[in-house]
């Protein structure tokens, strides 16, 4: 089935880490001709605990709720990256990759 994608990147920064993590989600998702409405939390951050994506999640959360038609379908984290590029070679972005691949 086809689906819509909605990928929100919420960096400031062009060619920001986020960016990359969503790129990399987003060739996923269009190497098997998917448009989805679901959402999937992208994350980046310098902090590398697994906790630092917590806030986020649930705030991303509640906004989904509000539309009967989408859900928060996973959540990638790339934790220890903070400046540009950082992200290269993270396994986050292969993480991000493949959870594109199977929506």
């Amino acid at each position: 089935m086809n689906k819509k994608v909605l990928i929100l990147s919420s960096s400031p920064r062009k060619g920001s880490n986020s960016e990359a993590l969503a790129a990399a989600f987003a060739k996923g998702v269009q190497e098997e001709g998917h448009q989805v409405e679901t959402v999937y939390l992208l994350a980046t951050a310098a902090e590398n605990e697994p906790s630092t994506v917590e806030g986020t999640e649930k705030d991303v959360q509640g906004w989904v709720d509000c539309f009967d038609r989408c859900e928060l379908s996973g959540t990638v984290f790339a934790g220890g990256v903070n400046d540009v590029g950082d992200i290269v070679g993270h396994p986050a972005l292969e993480k991000a990759y493949q959870a594109g691949r199977e929506v």
